[in-house]
């Protein structure tokens, strides 16, 4: 059977993933669709129809970012979805989600959401994000089997976390001011992921015994003092990006760090990093910088991003042999040839400068 779609976006969109730019489109030619991402983009047509998108019957994951729509009532008859993102749209009315029985993943941040209660019946959610909306918490049947949350913007009262004794990532709403809040949940040593942003945050006291995490996200608050997770070993993963912080020492305990953000702070010594063996990610963009030796033997460094800070030279940086990706641009560096050679030698290699 031809499908007539009503929306040409939409239409485009569908021909681009199944690679068919021309000619009719059949029924069959959407059930070997599994996955599709759509993102809507300044410079493209808004969709303002998903007519068609009932016929993928095979559809198991589906990401519908930032393409403002309000009406995605025909995805109600895709009974193998697993997977949905409708994050950043206009969506108010989730009534039609109750009909898919095989979510595992649901994120309807930033959309104007109030009432949630249609999810409180899916049994199959494991992971659920409701930042940046202004929904009340929803009252899950399944709590045992959620692993992810991400909490709602005027969530101020965590107790109700009592009920996941499973979590295992939180994402904490940035109109909390203190983190002495999540003392109240008493499952928090399980957790291995926790994010709070663009919140006042100056205080990381609470989190010290946290000795599980692996994972932490304190991107844009009010931090200056970061002593407090020194001894968060199992940590991998850090970002405390557009905060307030000269001193990291407390970050060379954390032998297990292999992403470390902190862009624009106030960091001028890194020499607390240089015994951290196994960072593959480092972004210290916006620092105050200028001498970058303590990196030299950080052998497994793949994306190094040093904008804007007050580098002169980088002597070093052709010794890190698996570095993918390099970002020098906004510094005075006198040797720009030998960027120039190792770029020739390294083909591999990406230098902004």
């Amino acid at each position: 059977m031809k499908i007539l779609f009503s929306d040409k976006q939409f239409e485009h969109e569908i021909r681009k993933k199944i690679r068919k730019l021309s000619g009719d489109i059949e029924v069959e030619d959407l059930k070997n669709i599994i996955e599709l991402k759509i993102i809507h983009y300044s410079d493209e047509p808004q969709i303002a129809s998903l007519e068609g998108i009932q016929y993928c019957d095979n559809l198991r994951k589906l990401e519908l970012m930032g393409t403002y729509l309000n009406d995605i009532s025909l995805i109600k008859n895709i009974k193998k979805l697993e997977y949905l993102d409708l994050s950043d749209n206009n969506i108010t009315d989730i009534s039609f989600i109750c009909n898919i029985k095989t979510l595992k993943y649901l994120n309807l941040s930033g959309n104007p959401i109030k009432n949630i209660d249609y999810i409180n019946d899916i049994r199959s959610l494991e992971r659920i994000n409701l930042e940046r909306t202004d929904c009340e918490v929803p009252k899950l049947n399944n709590p045992d089997k959620i692993r992810s949350f991400g909490l709602p913007q005027n969530c101020f009262d965590l107790e109700f976390l009592d009920r996941y004794k499973n979590l295992k990532e939180i994402t904490l709403p940035s109109c909390l001011k203190t983190l002495e809040v999540i003392k109240e949940f008493k499952n928090l040593h399980n957790v291995e992921s926790l994010a709070i942003n663009n919140s006042k945050v100056n205080d990381l006291t609470p989190l010290s015994n946290l000795k599980r995490l692996k994972k932490l996200d304190l991107f844009a608050n009010n931090l200056e003092d970061i002593s407090a997770i020194h001894n968060l070993k199992e940590l991998i993963s850090i970002n405390v990006g557009i905060n307030k912080i000269s001193d990291i020492s407390c970050i060379e305990s954390l032998t297990n760090l292999e992403y470390f953000t902190a862009e624009q702070n106030l960091i001028k010594d890194i020499a607390p990093l240089k015994n951290l063996f196994q960072l593959k990610e480092l972004n210290l963009s916006g620092c105050q910088i200028s001498d970058i030796s303590p990196l030299e033997k950080l052998k497994k460094l793949e994306i190094l991003n040093l904008e804007d800070n007050l580098l002169t030279n980088i002597n070093g940086i052709e010794k890190l042999d698996k570095l993918k990706e390099i970002n020098l641009e906004y510094n005075e560096i006198n040797d720009i040839e030998m960027l120039r050679k190792l770029q020739q030698k390294r083909n591999d290699l990406e230098i902004i400068y």
